[in-house]
């Protein structure tokens, strides 16, 4: 089960992971591979003429938080 943990004023949530990426290089293997082999079963679509592939990549944000 996941653990999320409530942002005190906020409507939204942490989402606390059992087992952290240990690094960037991990956390981008999955993204990739979640892109090239589609395991959620997406479908492409056309819209204004242009043909989207069923799972792409359309921005990119990171938030990094340190323990010390």
């Amino acid at each position: 089960m996941s653990y999320f943990k409530r942002k005190p004023g906020t409507k939204s949530a942490v989402r606390i992971l059992k087992n952290p990426f240990p690094d960037i290089a991990a956390f981008n293997a999955v993204v990739q591979s979640i892109v090239l082999k589609n395991p959620l079963g997406c479908t492409s679509y056309q819209s204004d003429r242009k043909n989207h592939p069923p799972v792409w990549i359309t921005r990119e944000q990171y938030t990094a938080k340190f323990a010390s």
